[in-house]
């Protein structure tokens, strides 16, 4: 939705909506929620992946609970009891 009518300028005039689909239901994107902000909220993204330096870590309990990794491996993997450790 971002980039169509950047690579196509001719499709700048056309009102552009997308759908994600997942297994159990669709979400529709409306035009709207491809703004500025989105724009650079994406080019912030692009350059924090495509850069020289590794992200910022950001250990959390959404984020590392996902993760196979084990804390043997990782040792900014969060964990409650790691928290409760460093408190006392």
């Amino acid at each position: 939705m971002h980039f169509l009518p950047i690579c196509f300028p001719e499709l700048s005039r056309l009102r552009i909506q997308g759908r994600v689909a997942y297994p159990n239901c669709q979400i529709e994107i409306p035009q709207t929620a491809v703004d500025e902000r989105f724009g650079q909220n994406l080019d912030y993204f692009i350059r924090l992946i495509a850069g020289n330096e590794p992200p910022p870590k950001a250990p959390s309990t959404g984020e590392c609970r996902f993760c196979d990794v084990t804390s043997a491996d990782c040792p900014d993997r969060y964990s409650l009891a790691r928290v409760q450790k460093a408190a006392n």
